[in-house]
C-alpha cells in the first residue's frame, strides 16, 4: 500500500509543479500557488514515509531528538501551506486578479527545504559508520546501505522547486 501511495504522490507532483513553475507564477499566481500546494502536500507525505523508515534505524537515545525535529518541520510545512490557502482566499474575497503571494509561497518553499534537511540529516547519520575502520582494518559497512523507499522522489521534487 505504501508503494502505491508514493507512486501516486510522485506522479501527481511531477505533473503539477514543473521546474519553471515560478516563471508561470508571475502570470497566474493563484493557479500556480494551488499547484505548489499539491506538490508540497506530496512532498510532505513522502517525507513522512521516508522518515518513518529511517527513525527505527537510529539509536534509541537519538530517536526522540530527531522525532521532535521532524515534527517541528512537519508542523512548519503544514502552517506555511495553510498561510498560502488563507492568502489565496483573502485575495479571492477582495477580488484581486493578481495578488502578491510571493512571501507566503516562499514560506512554503522554505518549509519544504527544512523538512527535507531534517530527513537528509537523519539519512546522513545512518550512512556514516560509527568508526573509521573495523578492528580487522577493513572499512565498516554503513548501517543503511540502500535508499529508503520514496527518497529519490522526495529529492527530485524538492530539486524541481528551485
Amino acid at each position: 500500500m505504501r508503494y502505491i501511495v508514493l507512486i501516486a504522490a510522485f506522479c501527481c507532483a511531477l505533473t503539477s509543479c514543473s521546474p519553471t513553475w515560478f516563471k508561470d507564477f508571475k502570470s497566474d499566481p493563484v493557479q500556480q500557488t494551488e499547484m505548489l500546494l499539491g506538490t508540497a502536500s506530496s512532498i510532505q507525505q513522502i517525507a513522512i514515509t521516508v522518515f518513518a523508515q529511517l527513525k527505527p534505524l537510529l539509536p534509541t537515545d537519538k530517536q526522540p531528538v530527531y522525532q521532535a525535529k521532524f515534527d517541528g518541520a512537519n508542523v512548519a510545512l503544514s502552517t506555511a501551506m495553510e498561510a498560502v490557502r488563507v492568502a489565496v482566499q483573502a485575495a479571492a474575497d477582495a477580488q484581486q486578479p493578481n495578488p502578491d503571494l510571493t512571501k507566503v509561497v516562499q514560506g512554503v518553499v522554505d518549509a519544504i527545504k527544512h523538512i527535507k534537511s531534517v530527513v537528509d540529516e537523519v539519512r546522513g547519520l545512518l550512512r556514516t559508520p560509527a568508526v573509521s575502520t573495523a578492528p580487522n582494518g577493513s572499512t565498516p559497512t554503513p548501517l543503511f546501505v540502500e535508499e529508503p523507499i520514496g527518497y529519490p522522489a522526495l529529492d527530485t521534487l524538492v530539486t524541481n522547486l528551485k
